[in-house]
């Protein structure tokens, strides 16, 4: 639970700062994060830190409690890497803002509450950073703090060096006082080179010895005067479990006066291992002042490994989504932002500029005056201001916990508070329609600042991207607008079918397919295209608001609405909220709010004008990007009509104040010719010079690298989900548009088959998804390819494409009639040529297909569904299931014995046999007895088609017979089905599903409840056995598939696709196990990494096998089992030292019993070695143990010979009195070593 800071008495303590040289050592840059978070210390900076460059992302440590500032954000190689970096503590009131004089990689510049740290570092013989620190005046409140590498006898008797009277003459001319201690050595080699200055009163520093770091730099600690607390904004109460909300409802009952502060987290691997290793090095260095002492060194090697161990046994186990998640978040703070040539510093600063060049980019000046001018006469949108309580539910608590606005009211409290707030709610949605109004309160935002995805250089304005977090309240209206805005814009035309985006059904691959699919034809036909493409710069802020209420009345959107979206762009007020601080609210003049439901489609309808402009059938539009295709016989022709196209749209842009970012158009030509000239297009005055394009396969499997082996790591189980859910999206992500199958007919001649040349692509997908699946699997590495694509249930890239294609065929099935993908793929029937001779047969010339057209055929056609309305209803429906199967038909049948006499009950089921066939069955009782029943058959269906054609036939013979007034309950034991019949229709047997809410709403007295089946309920007994007569029944001649039947058949095929892979690749290890291929999680990766590597290695018959270490020659691998036999696969069935109860019984085959035991009936074969510790105990790896061996024979040696020994591990006990020994004078200054101590530490 997170709480707004309180000034308390804390806050009066000393401001302390913790400096070090970690030497560029991890484990030393590790300990000093963590040793400062255990002394409460507020700035860190740290000279000469650990960095890395990892596939492209740059990487530091970074700790829980503290953010992290860097004088570079990237870096490429160790010549440009950051030497200093600072961590600010969090939720310590502190407000830091970073400032950039110069830029420079040794010295950092912060303002912490008014106070400048300077983090420098000088590097041997290079003056960089002093040229940099003395070109600059001193602030009046400043410490300057680093490592200087220089020498002058007012801090150190001696010599002076590396310019150490430059930087005593420099601190007396801005009267900065040295804090150091007069003599006191800074690191190993007793030079006092880490230096700290400053000017204000009662600073001081002193080297803290029990703060060691295990570098070779001691570390500096200084204090200053308690500084006032920041003025951050207040805080928020976050409640995120129901025991938070339970203690925080007793704080507020018991009248709590002071609720205490929010602490940081710590380390989450720092153990008491860590803090041990600290202790023991700080003993032995009191005792060793200076020097690199031998037992210095060997423990401060202990402590590193100690360190490493600790955080590598954390992260080993931890959850595989939280790994990727923090492998890909950002690691700095942000830099100062630069405009032009001006740089801010400050956080309120950059606040402000942000606003400026995020929301402000335009003014209403280039808004029209009177937006109620007489429009030209459209057909109205019929657009009802009537609001079901079902639609408001469904908008407003149907969806994510989004975070909340200004209110604070999140979508969870509303959910609680629902029952009592539904009809308020409701009727404010419905007056806020009616009346053509938006409140004010639903207008204030939040505005947060974050990075763009994929944007390094965070110091540009461009780079950051506004989201406003709005009242949850009013989203919910937004939604419910927007909802129907988008679906009536495709039922009545008034987006044009090629421009996509917040539409339902319609994505941006759907664009590209059909953008391909255009170019394929062309080039067919022998043409060249030339595709343009241009975005809508500032997107939702060029929107008017007068332009948009005239907009809307030209489409013929009713007034109640069109005032509504004048409301709703009025009187709005945003506040910026960057890193810690918040700016006052400020009005808006112009623009959509970043982050509504209701904003994506106001701007495409604001825009829609563009792709009406001539040539509109070669316009695509995405959101705010928009593309133009020419095709021609030249590409100068093409690239004429394109620039002819750009100028139209400018020219539009220019009459209603839209802007084109040229920085973002680009041009592509496309021919089959080997053209040497490659013309441009202009935009204005600028030219576009066609780009070169290559395809490249995604590295994401990068981010499951290294997180675990054979022994440890999360579950594979876990691993293979991050791999479906992070990996293969992002690899196969529109492969529906570029991917034309292994081979396809010929461009010249399509009779004639030829490969599509795109094996090698699929190759480099491939490569990625195995380097992803090797991840997931604790196998070694020569483990063949088919073995761990059937071990993880992944197809290879080319099953999974051709899987994908299919899915795209069956989706392709569901889409209305004025979907772009529908007319293209639509088949076309040859032409039939004549000859002059009437008596000879017709030739029909075959026609090219497109990759979109052949993808089409992959499956039959079916019945198209039609895009509906959702459908509500008046009244709050109660839930169709409210308890388990046995006791809900336990209340229907006491609700049966008590409905009245009149009532009309009808019962239906859908039945499917193994040979395919679908019959569904009714059966309509009243006062439970008989009236009439039916059944009949389907054609090539699902038991979904069969319940809903079941309860439609069922309703239709209720109503037959005549009583108009009686109520009819239909039954069903298909929960699916019954919430379409009373709900939003399905796309599969959508016909059926209209039809009955026809025949209920007509009749009135219709209602839908659902009963668990096989429950011994008479009258869904009795219809179940209808239905299954009805599979028995001929199939109706001309009967289409049905789209449920034909998403089923592509699933199919992609399973047997994987299955006839595997039996044609599967190693020769494999074949007698009879293991079948799947692509759903196999229950053997539930098992740990270490027992699942010992289960695979014994199928694949590669792993600590005697026979696999002579095949690649491992001399150092032992070959014996502890019992004297030969390591092997079978030898667990065999191994003399597994206890007898724990051997499994090897009759009548031995061979099918052990192949049994590692295939199918893998829990045996892990029980007998997991209770016998086979691979702990009696038949380890052991080549640690060997080389463990060579290292004591190698010692002993090294002793005959006299030669000097490694310092003896210390035993548990003296460990801990050397230990408590070094504790009790840990806080002060160093005392003089007892002979006790000297003692122990001479152990």
């Amino acid at each position: 639970m997170t709480r707004r800071p309180r000034q308390q008495h804390r806050d009066k303590r000393p401001f302390r700062v913790f400096q070090a040289n970690v030497g560029k050592d991890g484990p030393s840059h590790d300990c000093a994060l963590a040793l400062a978070d255990a002394e409460r210390y507020e700035v860190i900076p740290l000279q000469e830190p650990w960095t890395q460059v990892r596939d492209s992302r740059c990487l530091t440590k970074t700790h829980p409690a503290y953010d992290t500032y860097s004088p570079v954000s990237t870096w490429e190689d160790i010549d440009t890497r950051p030497r200093v970096m600072t961590y600010i503590r969090r939720g310590a009131r502190l407000l830091a803002d970073q400032q950039r004089p110069a830029l420079s990689r040794d010295i950092l510049w912060l303002v912490v509450n008014g106070v400048t740290l300077v983090n420098v570092y000088r590097e041997p013989h290079v003056d960089t950073a002093l040229e940099v620190l003395f070109a600059r005046p001193m602030p009046s409140q400043c410490i300057i703090a680093g490592d200087f590498n220089a020498r002058h006898h007012t801090w150190q008797v001696g010599p002076s060096r590396g310019h150490g009277g430059r930087i005593a003459e420099w601190a007396a001319q801005n009267d900065l006082a040295l804090l150091n201690p007069i003599n006191t050595p800074t690191n190993a080699h007793g030079n006092t080179i880490d230096l700290a200055f400053s000017n204000i009163s009662l600073a001081e520093a002193t080297v803290e010895d029990h703060l060691a770091t295990s570098s070779d730099h001691f570390t500096l600690s200084i204090s200053l005067p308690a500084l006032r607390p920041a003025a951050l904004p207040p805080g928020k109460i976050l409640l995120a479990s129901d025991e938070e909300l339970k203690r925080f409802t007793e704080l507020v009952i018991s009248g709590a006066t002071i609720i205490p502060q929010a602490t940081t987290t710590a380390a989450p691997w720092w153990n008491e291992e860590c803090a041990a290793s600290v202790a023991e090095l700080r003993c032995i260095r009191r005792g060793i002042l200076l020097g690199f002492n031998r037992e210095v060194q060997l423990a401060r090697r202990d402590l590193r490994r100690v360190v490493r161990r600790a955080k590598r046994a954390y992260w080993r186990d931890k959850d595989v989504f939280k790994l990727t998640r923090w492998l890909k978040r950002g690691v700095f703070r942000p830099p100062p932002l630069q405009v032009g040539e001006t740089i801010i510093e400050t956080q309120i600063g950059k606040a402000e500029v942000l606003r400026h060049a995020t929301l402000e980019r335009r003014t209403a000046d280039d808004d029209i005056s009177n937006p109620w001018t007489p429009a030209e006469d459209t057909i109205p949108i019929p657009f009802s201001p009537k609001v079901p309580i079902e639609e408001v539910q469904d908008a407003l608590l149907r969806t994510g916990n989004t975070s909340p606005g200004s209110d604070n009211i999140t979508v969870r409290l509303l959910r609680t508070a629902w029952p009592a707030l539904r009809y308020h709610i409701q009727r404010l949605y419905q007056g806020c329609l009616s009346l053509g109004y938006h409140p004010l309160r639903f207008k204030e935002a939040e505005v947060v600042m974050i990075e763009k995805p994929g944007k390094r250089d965070l110091s540009k304005t461009r780079t950051w991207r506004p989201i406003s977090l709005l009242s949850c309240l009013g989203k919910g209206l937004e939604r419910l607008i927007a909802r129907r805005l988008a679906w009536a814009s495709i039922r009545y035309g008034i987006l044009h079918p090629q421009q996509i985006g917040a539409l339902p059904k319609r994505s941006a691959v759907d664009l590209v397919a059909a953008l391909v699919h255009d170019i394929e034809t062309a080039l067919a036909n022998g043409q060249v295209a030339t595709l343009v493409t241009m975005d809508v710069q500032g997107a939702f802020d060029t929107v008017m608001r007068n332009r948009l209420i005239l907009r809307l009345r030209q489409q013929g959107w009713p007034p109640h609405l069109v005032r509504w979206a004048g409301s709703f762009m009025q009187d709005r007020s945003a506040a910026i909220r960057f890193q810690d601080v918040t700016t006052p609210a400020s009005p808006l003049r112009c623009g959509l709010a970043q982050g509504s439901p209701v904003s994506p489609i106001l701007f495409a309808l604001y825009i829609a004008p563009i792709y009406r402009l001539g040539n509109s059938d070669g316009r695509f539009g995405y959101a705010d990007d928009t593309a133009m295709l020419r095709t021609g016989r030249t590409l100068e022709e093409t690239t004429a009509l394109a620039s002819r196209d750009m100028e139209e749209l400018l020219v539009w842009g220019a009459a209603n104040g839209v802007t084109f970012d040229p920085d973002k158009t680009e041009v592509m030509h496309f021919s089959r010719k080997k053209s040497p000239s490659r013309p441009s297009v202009f935009q204005g005055g600028t030219e576009i010079v066609p780009g070169n394009w290559s395809a490249k396969a995604r590295r994401v499997a990068n981010l499951l690298k290294g997180i675990a082996n054979t022994k440890h790591g999360p579950l594979p189980r876990a691993v293979r989900r991050a791999v479906k859910a992070c990996v293969e999206p992002t690899l196969f992500y529109g492969a529906e548009a570029w991917y034309p199958g292994e081979v396809a007919p010929s461009l010249a001649n399509p009779n004639r088959i030829v490969s599509t040349q795109v094996k090698h692509l699929v190759l480099r997908l491939d490569k990625v998804l195995r380097h992803a699946v090797r991840a997931a699997l604790p196998v070694w590495k020569t483990t063949q390819t088919p073995a761990i694509h059937r071990e993880a249930g992944t197809p290879p890239a080319s099953i999974a494409l051709a899987a994908q294609q299919i899915r795209f065929s069956a989706r392709l099935k569901s889409l209305d009639g004025r979907h772009p993908l529908v007319k293209r793929a639509s088949r076309k029937p040859p032409r039939a040529l004549h000859t002059r001779n009437p008596s000879s047969t017709r030739r029909v010339k075959p026609t090219f297909q497109s990759r979109l057209q052949r993808a089409d055929q992959l499956l039959p056609k079916c019945h198209r569904p039609a895009p509906l309305p959702r459908h509500y209803s008046d009244t709050e429906a109660s839930p169709l299931q409210t308890a388990n199967k046995a006791e809900t038909a336990g209340d229907f049948l006491e609700w049966l014995g008590t409905s009245a006499a009149a009532t009309l009950i009808v019962y239906s089921d859908g039945s499917q046999f193994a040979n395919g066939a679908v019959g569904f069955g009714f059966a309509v009782h009243r006062d439970k007895q008989y009236l009439v029943q039916g059944s009949g058959r389907l054609g090539p269906s699902e038991v979904f088609d069969a319940e809903a054609a079941g309860a439609l036939e069922g309703l239709r013979a209720a109503l037959r017979l005549g009583n108009t007034t009686s109520n009819v309950v239909v039954c069903t034991d298909n929960l699916a089905v019954a919430s379409c019949l009373r709900g939003n229709p399905a796309d599969s047997s959508q016909d059926k599903f209209t039809k009955f809410q026809e025949l209920a709403t007509s009749h009135g007295n219709v209602q839908v409840r659902w009963i668990p089946g096989h429950t011994n309920i008479p009258g869904n007994e009795e219809a179940d056995g209808l239905a299954k007569a009805g599979c028995l029944q001929p199939e109706p001649p001309g009967a289409m598939p049905s789209l449920a039947h034909l998403r089923r058949r592509a699933r199919q095929q992609s399973r047997d696709a994987f299955k006839a892979w595997w039996s044609t690749e599967a190693p020769q290890s494999y074949k007698p196990l009879n293991l079948e291929a799947t692509v759903s999680c196999p229950p053997e990766l539930a098992l740990p990494r270490a027992t699942l590597h010992s289960l695979l290695a014994a199928r694949s018959r590669q792993g600590d096998f005697a026979d696999y270490h002579e095949r690649f020659n491992h001399d150092d691998a032992r070959l014996d089992c502890s019992c004297g036999r030969r390591k092997a696969p079978e030898h667990p069935f065999y191994c003399r030292k597994i206890s007898p109860r724990l051997r499994m019984r090897q009759t009548p085959s031995p061979a099918k019993v052990i192949h049994h035991a590692v295939a199918k009936c893998f829990k045996a074969f892990v029980e007998m070695t997991s209770e016998s510790s086979f691979f702990q105990r009696i038949c380890p790896r052991r080549r640690r143990a060997l080389r463990s061996a060579e290292a004591l024979h190698s010692s002993c040696e090294a002793e005959l010979e006299g030669k000097s020994l490694p310092r003896p591990i210390a035993s548990d006990e003296h460990r801990q009195r050397r230990i408590v020994a070094c504790n009790s004078t840990s806080r002060g200054r160093c005392e003089a070593p007892t002979k006790e101590l000297l003692e122990l530490m001479r152990c």
